[in-house]
């Protein structure tokens, strides 16, 4: 039963039974989560022999661990530095010698005991209320591992009951034979790397332990040991099939099926059989109509909740009940911030209810299956889910596939253990679209033998797995990160140069899935909107899934207490890969990112499009439903309030189809006092731009706003929730050069700020003697620089294109870079902002002019030029400040000079930074800036390639809010397209500082705002948030153009259009102060 070196073999194990579905079970069951008592040997070589006195009752273990758990994560505080090791994150290199099928000797051992008790003959006493009572007389007693970390060996009473592996399957074993009335003892050992290590190098953090349930079940006589129940639907005809088999004891049948909703009272024999229900309503995503189902045997009933429907490849297009599907996902990791990969049910339903809440309507479970709860979870509350086997062997890439276990001969029980295990738990749900192999294992015959035994058992669902790049073995054509142009070369049927010319008439009949896509790591991804052209415009394209729904940051905190995520290296581990856990469009605690907005609007299920006529039309873009579970209404807004609103309506409009909206009431009411009440807006006074009477705009704006809300209250979200939005400016003159600034009257102006001795006074802007600002208003100017650079981004690092890993040496003088869209050799984008030091260039002044005059009405221009140190690329920076009413404007110039006049400047930014106080006052009545207003796109960061979900408005939000905390410091917070920003000390209070954009030569015509408590320097210079140094200062960016974000940390690059090189540019704009 136990082999001596059982933890360096190859086979999937011993003495566990085999799967069988998930059902609700009559037959008693008693959980044995809680306190199990633990000792940890940290060589494996020295750990103690087994089962040892700890077979006895009372002989304990000297430790205590929660079970579901990681023992790496217990043991102490803070998480991660307890006594038992420490977390490990690798992406994608094995953490020990790639030996197979050995692994060293100091690879940790950790070992569980629990008691348990079972009562005896039933006498009248206290036993005859213990759940497991009778259990001498039961069919089989079984104790249940929903999923350990690691291979394991289990001893009843000192007795070897059986070894496991598969860290994320089911194993159950039969202890009957081994137990007895009284007190019990249950061992297990877990070794944290063993043989089966190899085909679980997922990329995440390596968490032993016993981390799901486990569970006492009883098996009664005449019950069901399995269900196998296909509900299965005709498009056409929209009836019904139940095909079923049920597996149990000859005692048992015949057994009862009961549909009480569709009338269905069935005796059912022990073979498979097909009951015709009639017309039935089918399970979608967007429509997730369960029916219970309830098996009788005379032993036990089990009961099930299946969805009717139908699964095909129809002309190499993936169809749900005779509909195109859509599979707008996220690739998602189970883990919790404290507890690792022991996840609750009510943890996963506040996930699983964010994503639906977010327009993600899929799921793939990278790279195992899920906890067997968010399967019921998906089929409530309605998502798409490819059920992936917990298998990747990435590490063996860097010996290019050498002693690869996908076709080694001596490792395909395992692999068919695995699949066996994920299919057959996982078998009656209707939200499964495809069954997916595993991830990243290359390829061979014992993948090929996995999807051979999931036809041969009669799965009825597409195969996938992305690296069989020929479809040889699946039904699927599936890639990852592939550029916009392979996948426009793909779905135009042109040749697919990564496969071999006599395989393309199969690839044809496939359709094509992206399996991860969007790389979401720190500051991104860019360039989503892009995707969503070609999945939208090519049905033959089943969607995608972006890399992923979480960052893996693990909660810990500093020797002093101060909390924060970890990511790979924080726990001292030898060999890692750093940030790369970081790659969520969820933060750790699972607040949302940026990222996550922009997919919000991504992946709208209805596509609102508004004319600047006012036209509506509507495209409905769910599998299933109409549009009628929605509510539409519109709005008009000047300058970011509204002024007036409505109902809009729209008939029903059928999925795949596109209606058209009666154009609103556009009737432009008086800007009366009565009018701003009606909007709900109360002003603070003359200019504090809340009044659409007194807008702060240089030109006023009027916008129509469509939203789509449920019209009802849904499983996942009220009545209200808002799923879609569309916009349109309505009025006024393009963005674009902008009327010459007002020269300003004769005029009071506020006193400069204290303690500033100034020479020359430009409206409310106060010089220097050397012409430098120092003061607006009463507000210290800390500083005005020419600002080229910013703290690098993850995907601004990054080189790793996927793509260039499809490349065959069969096709000579094939241009792959031509194409696939790629440079001939990768570049990081901020490799030439740092070999041109774009954040240490040094300043020269080469003029100043009017610092002579007497009056306030005449203009101040400076003159600056920066340079790189130890090279010749520089720039001039130009600033000319003239007085406008009640305040200054400024006019920046910039214009590359030396090398960067001559030759293109890669930059990261282009434009100024202003570095203010950030708290204004002296000690008595110090006001802290800490609220930022603006008109433009929000509210959350946009740049060239990002904010689809970003809403011209107005947006107002704590300063701590406007700056985005990534768990890894970088660029962050950039609001483009921004045409007036106002600081504030308080949420309510009148704006300290306006800046009203006149005119820009950009893309927009407006800029690129940012304010930030640090400098580029300072957040790239930090691994984590709580390593930045205390601010007293805010810095006001103002950019014509930001480079783009892409998502090269493992991806695409920026598109062309969007990398951003040093250009001349200009731009103005006015200040306005309180005082």
């Amino acid at each position: 039963m136990l082999p001596d070196g059982w933890e360096h073999s190859t086979a999937p194990g011993a003495g566990a039974l085999s799967p069988a579905a998930a059902l609700e079970s009559t037959a008693p069951s008693v959980s044995l989560d809680g306190d199990w008592q633990f000792r940890w040997t940290a060589h494996r070589t020295d750990a103690p022999a087994m089962p040892g006195e700890h077979a006895e009752p009372g002989h304990a273990y000297p430790d205590r661990v929660k079970v579901p758990g990681h023992w790496v994560l217990q043991g102490g505080e803070p998480a991660g530095r307890g006594p038992w090791g420490a977390p490990w994150y690798t992406n994608v290199n094995y953490p020990f010698p790639v030996d197979p099928p050995f692994v060293p000797d100091d690879s940790a051992v950790g070992d569980h005991r629990v008691e348990f008790t079972l009562p005896g003959p039933d006498d009248g006493g206290e036993d005859t209320e213990h759940p497991l009572r009778g259990w001498q007389d039961a069919r089989a007693l079984l104790v249940r591992f929903d999923g350990v970390d690691g291979a394991y060996a289990v001893w009843v009473n000192g007795s070897p009951v059986g070894w496991a592996t598969g860290s994320r399957l089911v194993h159950e074993f039969d202890v009957a034979p081994h137990v007895h009335p009284g007190i019990n003892v249950l061992q297990v050992r877990v070794h944290r790397f063993s043989a089966a290590s190899y085909l679980e190098d997922q990329d995440q953090w390596w968490l032993p332990g016993i981390f799901r349930p486990v569970t006492l079940r009883l098996r009664p006589q005449a019950g069901i040991d399995d269900v196998d129940l296909a509900a299965d639907r005709d498009p056409e005809a929209g009836t019904g099939i139940l095909d079923v088999t049920v597996t149990a004891p000859e005692d048992a049948f015949p057994v009862r099926l009961h549909l009480p909703e569709l009338g269905v009272d069935v005796t059912v024999g022990a073979h498979r059989q097909r009951i015709e229900v009639g017309p039935v309503d089918p399970w979608s995503d967007d429509a997730p109509r369960r029916w219970t189902v309830r098996v009788e045997a005379p032993g036990e009933t089990v009961t099930l909740r299946t969805g009717f429907r139908r699964i095909e490849i129809r002309d190499a297009v993936l169809l749900a009940n005779g509909r195109r599907v859509r599979l707008r996902g996220v690739n998602r990791h189970e883990f919790h911030p404290e507890t690792g990969r022991a996840v609750t049910e009510e943890f996963t339903r506040t996930e699983l209810i964010r994503m639906k809440r977010h327009n993600i309507n899929a799921i793939r479970t990278s790279h195992y299956p899920p906890a067997h709860h968010l399967l019921e979870l998906a089929d409530e509350l309605g998502l798409w889910v490819i059920d992936e086997c917990d298998l990747e062997t990435h590490g063996f890439v860097h010996q290019q596939w050498r002693r690869n276990p996908s076709d080694d001969p001596a490792w395909r029980d395992a692999y068919l253990d695995r699949i066996a295990r994920t299919w057959e738990r996982d078998k009656n749900h209707p939200c499964v679209v495809m069954v997916s192999l595993g991830n990243e294992s290359g390829t061979g015959a014992n993948l090929a033998a996995m999807t051979a035994w999931l036809k041969e058992r009669g799965c009825p669902l597409p195969v996938h797995y992305e690296g069989d790049r020929e479809s040889a073995y699946t039904d699927v054509y599936s890639r990852m990160y592939p550029t916009y142009r392979e996948c426009e070369h793909l779905l135009a049927g042109d040749l697919v140069p990564s496969v071999p010319d006599d395989r393309q008439e199969r690839l044809a009949t496939r359709p094509f899935v992206l399996c991860e896509y969007g790389h979401a790591m720190g500051n991104g991804p860019g360039g989503l909107a892009r995707y969503e052209q070609l999945i939208d415009r090519h049905p033959r394209c089943a969607g995608g899934f972006i890399w992923e729904w979480k960052d893996h940051g693990i909660a810990t905190a500093t020797p002093d207490g101060t909390p924060y995520h970890a990511h790979g290296g924080d726990f001292g581990e030898p060999i890692h890969d750093g940030t790369f856990v970081l790659d969520g469009v969820c933060f750790p605690d699972g607040t949302p990112s940026p990222a996550l907005l922009d997919i919000r609007a991504t992946f709208e299920p209805v596509r609102i499009t508004v004319g600047d006529d006012g036209r509506v039309t509507v495209r409905n873009r769910n599998t299933a439903v109409d549009t009628g579970y929605l509510r539409f209404t519109w709005r008009r807004e000047v300058d970011g309030v509204a002024i007036a609103d409505g109902e809009l309506p729209l008939p029903p409009v059928p999925a795949g189809e596109t209606g058209i909206a009666a154009v609103p009431d556009l009737t432009l009411p008086e800007l009366t006092v009565r009018t701003r009440h009606r909007a709900g807006v109360a002003g603070d006074g003359p200019g504090d731009g809340t009044d659409p009477a007194d807008p702060v705009a240089v030109r006023p704006e009027s916008w129509l706003v469509v939203t789509a809300a449920l019209a009802a209250d849904t499983p996942w979200a009220p009545a209200g929730h808002v799923v879609a939005v569309g916009q349109s400016r309505l009025a006024g003159p393009p963005p674009g050069p902008a009327p010459a600034v007002p020269a300003a009257p004769g005029s009071a102006v506020p006193d400069a700020a204290d303690g500033v001795e100034d020479v020359r006074q430009v409206g409310i802007a106060a010089f220097t003697a050397t012409g430098e600002p120092s003061s607006l208003g009463s507000i210290p100017l800390l500083g005005l620089a020419l600002c080229l650079d910013r703290a690098p981004t993850d995907n601004d690092r990054g080189t790793i294109e996927p793509t260039r890993d499809t490349r065959r040496i069969d096709r000579p003088g094939f241009d792959w870079d031509a194409d696939a869209g790629t440079d001939l050799v990768p570049v990081a984008a901020a490799q030439p902002w740092a070999e041109h030091r774009l954040g240490d260039w040094q300043r020269r002044t080469v003029d100043v002019r009017g610092l002579d005059r007497d009056d306030r009405d005449g203009a101040l221009t400076r003159v600056e030029r920066w340079g790189e140190p130890a090279g010749d690329a520089a720039a001039r920076l130009t600033t000319t400040w003239r007085p406008t009413p009640g305040g200054v404007a400024l006019t920046v110039t910039i214009t590359p000079e030396g090398s960067a006049a001559e030759h293109p400047l890669a930059a990261a930014r282009e434009g100024i930074v202003l570095t203010l106080p950030a708290v204004l006052g002296a000690a008595a009545d110090a006001a802290p800036i800490d609220t930022v207003q603006w008109f433009g796109p929000g509210p959350q960061e946009s740049y060239a390639d990002t904010a689809i979900g970003a809403r011209v408005g107005r947006h107002r939000l704590a300063v701590d809010e406007f700056i985005t905390s990534y768990p890894s410091p970088q660029e962050n917070g950039n609001r483009r397209g921004v045409r007036w920003l106002q600081l504030r000390a308080g949420q309510d209070a009148p704006a300290v500082l306006t800046v009203r954009v006149h005119a820009a030569d950009s893309v927009d015509g407006w800029l690129n705002v940012n304010v930030q408590r640090h400098t580029p320097a300072q957040l790239a210079a930090a691994d984590h948030p709580h390593e930045l140094p205390d601010s007293d200062v805010l810095h006001l960016h103002l950019d014509v153009a930001q480079h783009g974000i892409g998502s090269r940390s493992c991806g695409v690059d920026v598109e062309p259009e969007h990398r951003l090189v040093l250009h001349e540019a200009t731009f103005t704009v006015e200040f306005l102060t309180a005082r």
